[in-house]
């Protein structure tokens, strides 16, 4: 039987080791994807992130109902795994923005409002109320482990603007077993 690899190894997601895809089937773009900025991070930070994050996400998946394995690989697509400016100056480990009715701090970058938080800690909180209020707004209901559909979820409401983000979701989960992270309730 498989176990669960994180507690015992650093993560080397099956991801890094292959050769570049092939750059002539995608379109060029100007930016990185999240899935290729995370490719260039050394497999021990993630492994660091995973473990930093992975009780939290646990316990927002218990009160909130959404996979620990979606709130972490969209934190640590979102953020770069802790590297991104947001996260680090401003502890905004999703790039959720303003929106009309946010009332904390928040912070201009690239033309776009975000959020600021105190800590990492309220940066994933919020982003389980953003979800949840999002997939009650679309009156859906989601299953508490199934990752899948929340990266579909995430895709069709265009979440942070990221192109093909259920497919980077869905290959970071498996790639890196971020599956075993859901529990059932």
């Amino acid at each position: 039987a498989k176990t669960n690899r994180f507690n015992t190894q650093p993560f080397l997601p099956r991801w890094r080791n292959q050769e570049k895809p092939d750059q002539a089937a995608a379109p060029k773009t100007t930016t990185a994807s999240a899935m290729e900025q995370l490719a260039r991070i050394d497999p021990e930070e993630l492994d660091q992130f995973i473990r930093r994050f992975a009780q939290v996400a646990s316990q927002e998946q218990h009160k909130f109902g959404i996979p620990a394995s979606i709130i972490i690989a969209n934190g640590l697509l979102m953020s770069t795994a802790d590297h991104s400016v947001l996260a680090n100056d401003y502890h905004n480990f999703f790039r959720l923005p303003c929106g009309p009715f946010w009332e904390g701090e928040q912070v201009a970058r690239e033309g776009q409002c975000y959020r600021v938080y105190s800590t990492a800690w309220l940066s994933f909180r919020d982003h389980s109320k953003y979800l949840v209020a999002l997939r009650e707004a679309a009156g859906v209901q989601l299953s508490s482990t199934d990752y899948q559909a929340w990266a579909r979820f995430l895709q069709q409401h265009n979440f942070a603007g990221e192109a093909n983000l259920e497919q980077q979701l869905v290959q970071l989960i498996k790639d890196m077993e971020l599956f075993y992270l859901d529990q059932k309730k």
